[in-house]
């Protein structure tokens, strides 16, 4: 795409989460049409806090679920190696879900998590529109993301 479609934010375009949003692209002579598209950002959700599985036991987690089909919801479990300093976060699981609202981490891949002594986790909703444009082999996708915990705005 033309530099014209992309944002000069180096954050990305704000929006407030759960919103919709209307996107209108001007086109190019060159071949981009002109097009618009509508479509919602990422809601804002919470997870259930999990604490600490008993050695041997899965991750069980629970979140607020998404209001349709087009988001999905990512868990980082980062944690220091055995045999490392404590407080280096080093390894980390990374798990996908479909986004309704629970999954589950297998005892199998979580073990080293559980196991140890620093550990953390986050979540990331990732809702994604993607539309087909007019000419083959043509799309235009739109992500928004939703960060658990939500960071600090600077």
């Amino acid at each position: 795409l033309d530099a014209a479609y992309r944002s000069t934010l180096a954050s990305g375009i704000p929006f407030t989460p759960g919103d919709s949003m209307v996107i209108t692209v001007p086109g190019d002579r060159a071949g981009f049409p002109a097009s618009t598209f509508r479509g919602k950002t990422a809601e804002p959700f919470s997870m259930v806090p999990i604490g600490t599985p008993v050695a041997g036991s899965p991750i069980n987690l629970t979140w607020t679920a998404a209001s349709d089909l087009n988001a999905e919801m990512f868990v980082t479990f980062r944690y220091s190696a055995a045999g490392t300093a404590p407080a280096t976060l080093n390894r980390q699981v990374a798990c996908a879900f479909v986004d309704d609202g629970s999954g589950q981490v297998p005892a199998t891949v979580a073990a080293e998590w559980v196991a140890a002594a620093t550990r953390d986790y986050t979540a990331q909703r990732i809702r994604t529109i993607l539309t087909q444009i007019d000419l083959p082999l043509s799309y235009f996708n739109i992500v928004s993301t939703f960060d658990w915990p939500t960071p600090v705005s600077p």
